[in-house]
């Protein structure tokens, strides 16, 4: 199975399918996407994340996916058909709490598309503050998370604080 998401969006409602393993790389193309799309919406979107294909999830799409949730564009995440590995990774990490699951839901008919993963896209500033907001929310969760991350966030705080200051 390959590794990929695929986005669709028609009316209020937006699918999102993952497969296989979802990392940062598969989120940098959807984070340039999703994000402004929900800010800039005539009316609030409902967000499905179909899971049943999804193997593994890195904190860092979780992360996306928490964030996602509590963006004021969005009319709610739902958790689509989560398989076993990918309810044990939010569960793990705290996210239970901040999405809605339904374990078995017929996804609206959007049609979808894949999205092309971009693997340079490592160190642009915009993709290490998506890294960065993701595991910022993640570490609000709970004090595990708090703890698991604050090297990870403290590094990361450093290299856009770098970053910027190149840039000027």
């Amino acid at each position: 199975m390959d590794n990929a998401l695929s986005i669709g969006i028609r009316g209020g409602e937006c699918v999102v399918v993952a497969e296989g393993e979802i990392r940062a790389g598969e989120c940098f193309a959807l984070g340039e996407v999703l994000p402004r799309y929900l800010d800039n919406a005539n009316a609030p979107t409902t967000v499905y994340l179909d899971l049943a294909r999804c193997t593994y999830m890195d904190s860092t799409f979780i992360g996306f996916i928490v964030g996602l949730a509590k963006r004021s564009g969005a009319g709610g995440v739902v958790i689509a058909n989560p398989s076993a590995a990918a309810s044990e990774a939010l569960r793990k990490l705290s996210a239970l709490s901040a999405i809605e699951i339904k374990p078995a839901i017929t996804l609206p008919d959007v049609p979808t598309f894949r999205i092309a993963r971009d693997t340079t896209a490592f160190g642009s500033i915009r993709n290490i503050e998506l890294v960065f907001d993701a595991h910022r929310t993640l570490a609000s969760l709970s004090e595990e998370n708090r703890r698991e991350f604050e090297s990870l966030l403290h590094e990361l705080s450093r290299v856009i604080e770098s970053k910027r200051g190149a840039a000027s």
